[in-house]
Formats: C-alpha cells, structure tokens, sequence
C-alpha cells in the first residue's frame, strides 16, 4: 500500500485538504516522466530576452539575461516562448542592481510547470511570472529572492504611464504599477503545491481566474486573489476588483497539467510522497469536468498560509497580513 496524500475531493464528500490515505497502484503520473524535464525558451521579439542553458544537455540550468529595460531602467522586461522549469532544475533572472522589478511574460498559450527553482541574482529585484494560460507549482518548486513574488494570469498590467501585454514592446512604461487586466473570456488557474517563501519584508501573491493553494506560503505579506470573470484589478492601495463579466463558459476545465491520458472524470487529485501524482475516485455524476465543483473566481486555501507575526502596530501597513479574495473562498 502506498501513502497518498488527498490534495482535492470532490462533491458530498466535499474539498478536503491533505489527509493520508491508503491507495492501490492505478496507472500513476510518474514523477520522473511528468515532472522531470522543462524548457525555458525566449521569445522571438523585440524585448531580446537571452537564455543560457548550462549543466548537462538532459537537466540543465537557465541563465535569463538580456530583455529590455524601462526607461527609468527600474523595470526589466522579459517575454519566452516557453517556460517550464522541471525538478532540481534553476531558472535564474540576473539583474543589475538598479532594477526594481523583473517582468516576464510567458506567450505561447500552455500552461508553465515550475517543478524547480525561481531565483533573483545580482540585486533586491521583485519578480513577476505572468502567464495567461496558467500556472503550475509543484512539489519541488521554490523560489529564491530579495524582493517580492508575484504570479499572474493577466493579460496586461497597467503603469503609471504605459502598459506591458503579451504582444507589444513595452515602450514609455514608468512609474509603479496600477492595475492588472484578465480576461473573463479565457480563465486559466494558478495552482502551488509548493514552498514558496519569500523575506520577512517583502509579499507573496498569486492572482488568477482561480487559485488553489496546497502547498506552503510565507511571506510578511501574501496576496491570494481569485479573479473570477472581474476583468480588472486595482493593485495601488491593497488588491481591489472592478467590475464582473460574465464567463463565456459556466465552469472552468480540468487544467491540462491534471489531465493524464485516459481520464476524463475522477473526484480526487492524490500526491504521493515521492512526487507521483494521480486523479482518483468514481466517475462525477455529471458531464462536466473535474474542477466543476470550483466554480470561476474560486480561492481554495489549504496547505500553509505564514506571516512573521509582528506586534500590534510595530510592521508597515502593508506587511503582516493575510488577503484572501474570490466570489468563492474555500
């Protein structure tokens, strides 16, 4: 008998976060076959992202360089055609010391699989993964920086003066960010079974169409926003949601990092302690797929959600707490 540990239960048994139960071997998705291998590859436009494998052809390292710069050269901007980082692998985002803040894009309409290591190097620069189609932090994933993180599923962010999208060259941009804009016509989930931590000063925040937390969380602020069908997100003072559109589908997909081969329902995701990842349970009594049970604008807070605590009165007003958001929180 192997150990599993429940990470989603569906229906009249309801969402359940991380119990252990015994399990008989069923098709398993293999650690070393699903969760393995990435590939960082930049973009073929104008922001010039560079990456530099290293290590050995089969596992290697990502050295990100390159991108271009605002022009106050405080932000650095990246785009890559793909962006998946497997087990043991790095992703490191060098920097020079001036820069505030890494923004990169991921364009190519799959979702990213972080199953390794984030890093900031070469200053305190805050780092924002954007990726419309979704997110995937797996067990392995962590991150390493002296700034704050910031995943997202949006499809622009809106500065001072100047935006930064998937397809444009991010000219003009300068002052802080202001807003992020999703798009309610293309939901896609952000999902951490990770430990991702960040300093005692700085934020953590994950903002997508629907965010599932399974994993570990810290930071001296953390930010979990499930945006739902609100089509924009006022960032200035704390996360604010504009006004909701209606989805152009009632419920959300089954992401395609929780589809193996053959499964078409199941009421269960179960994680073993090795990395082995698996969908269980009887078939849903409906046509609909697994996460139907996690409507758009769902938040699902389980795993481990820590600040650092201060006294009363003694932090920043925007460090020690907690901001949970979504037309559904769990």
């Amino acid at each position: 008998m192997d150990r599993f540990q429940t990470l989603w239960r569906s229906r009249v048994q309801a969402i359940q976060t991380i119990f252990t139960v015994g399990i008989t071997t069923l098709g398993l998705w293999s650690a070393d076959d699903q969760w393995t291998y990435g590939q960082v590859i930049s973009a073929q436009d104008s922001i010039q992202t560079q990456v530099i494998q290293s290590g050995s052809p089969s596992d290697p390292d990502y050295l990100v360089v390159g991108g271009t710069l605002s022009t106050d050269a405080s932000f650095l901007f990246h785009s890559f055609e793909q962006f998946d980082v497997g087990r043991g692998q790095i992703a490191e985002f060098r920097v020079a010391p001036g820069v505030n803040s890494v923004l990169s894009r991921i364009v190519n309409g799959d979702p990213s699989h972080i199953h390794g290591l984030l890093e900031v190097s070469g200053g305190p620069a805050n780092l924002y993964l954007i990726n419309p189609a979704g997110l995937l932090f797996g067990p392995g994933a962590s991150i390493n920086l002296a700034g704050d993180f910031t995943a997202l599923t949006a499809n622009r962010l809106d500065f001072t003066q100047g935006n930064f999208t998937l397809v444009d060259h991010p000219g003009g941009v300068q002052g802080s960010i202001l807003q992020l804009n999703f798009s309610p016509h293309d939901p896609a989930t952000i999902v951490n079974l990770g430990d991702l931590r960040v300093g005692a000063e700085h934020s953590l925040s994950l903002i997508g169409h629907t965010v599932v937390n399974l994993g570990t969380i810290s930071g001296g602020a953390i930010n979990l926003a499930a945006v739902g069908g609100h089509r924009d997100v006022m960032v200035a003072n704390g996360l604010q949601f504009g006004p909701s559109q209606p989805p152009s589908q009632p419920d959300q997909p089954l992401p395609p990092w929780l589809t193996p081969g053959g499964t078409e329902h199941a009421a269960a995701i179960e994680l073993a302690e090795d990395g082995s990842f698996r969908l269980t349970g009887s078939p849903l009594s409906s046509p609909l797929s697994f996460f139907e049970d996690l409507p758009l604008g769902t938040l699902l807070v389980g795993g481990k959600l820590t600040t650092p605590g201060y006294p009363a009165n003694s932090s920043p007003s925007h460090l020690n707490r907690i901001q949970l958001l979504g037309d559904h929180v769990a």
